[in-house]
């Protein structure tokens, strides 16, 4: 199957879960894939093993946190001089901090919403301003959550970074 041969596609937070199930589907599909997580020793575990999994070499592993906007547009750089273009981004990498309303840390908050929602935005900021210019019709894609809106328990400051993932998107959309 390649639905997605000649396409090149940006995946953040892809060392485990999702985005690493989301990397292994877009290269079975044909995708030169940028596989992107914090660890480097994971980041380059998960490329080798779609890789080795799939007999190909077309998974790169990116290592940067998303929440330095100079390493995203970096990663990004480095990407599209490997792949030639970019077609699809999908913003996935966060965080979960759990913690009471009464006591939450300014430092947790700070990295929570430096991943969730800084990571996000920069991340399609930096993918919007590539396909533009490229006059690419490429497709960002944001993953949320349902705490983004239904509250829960102890997950009020998740909640905010993925409610603002929702609005972000629907504002972008526009």
């Amino acid at each position: 199957m390649s639905t997605f041969s000649g396409k090149a596609v940006l995946i953040t937070g892809a060392g485990v879960g999702i985005g690493y199930a989301l990397c292994q589907a877009f290269a079975s599909a044909g995708a030169t894939v940028a596989l992107n997580d914090l660890d480097p020793t994971l980041c380059q575990r998960a490329a080798q093993q779609i890789n080795s999994t799939l007999e190909v070499e077309r998974v790169y592993p990116y290592t940067c946190d998303v929440a330095d906007v100079e390493a995203v547009r970096s990663m990004f750089q480095r990407f599209v001089d490997t792949a030639g273009r970019l077609d699809i981004v999908v913003a996935n990498a966060g965080i979960t901090n759990y913690g009471e309303f009464l006591t939450y840390t300014p430092e947790a908050l700070d990295r929570l919403m430096g991943v969730n929602l800084r990571g996000s935005f920069f991340t399609a900021q930096t993918a919007a301003r590539i396909m533009i210019d490229a006059h690419i019709p490429g497709r960002i894609i944001l993953m949320s959550s349902v705490t983004g809106i239904q509250a829960l328990v102890n997950l009020g400051a998740y909640g905010i970074t993925k409610a603002g993932i929702r609005m972000m998107a629907k504002s972008v959309a526009l």
